[in-house]
């Protein structure tokens, strides 16, 4: 399931979590993950606070794992805002998803 990205991210996005992956990367990141995992989405937001271009999320992440079983972490999200649009988002989960989901999505692609 790809995620939908026109007229959320704004064309120079850049998510500092994954180390300055862009859109595409982004996109082909998404692809991959919803290919290993049956369910990944926010289950829950607790806060969504807005100053300005700034946002942060307060929130609850799973992902059901192909065997049925099912991981939850705790997070906290920064969104910075250009033109009303995504341009910068950091995470930081606790656990932290990465370590949980990296074995099942397989080496990344070679550079190209």
């Amino acid at each position: 399931m790809p995620i939908e990205t026109d007229g959320v991210l704004a064309p120079g996005y850049v998510n500092v979590a994954h180390e300055g992956v862009d859109i595409a990367g982004l996109k082909a990141m998404t692809t991959v993950l919803y290919a290993a995992v049956g369910e990944a989405r926010i289950r829950r937001l607790d806060e969504l606070v807005a100053e300005g271009d700034a946002v942060f999320a307060r929130l609850e992440y799973g992902v059901t794992l192909p065997d049925g079983s099912e991981r939850t972490s705790r997070g906290l999200s920064y969104y910075h805002l250009s033109g009303g649009r995504i341009d910068v988002n950091d995470v930081m989960m606790v656990p932290d998803l990465h370590d949980v989901l990296g074995p099942l999505m397989g080496p990344p692609p070679p550079d190209q």
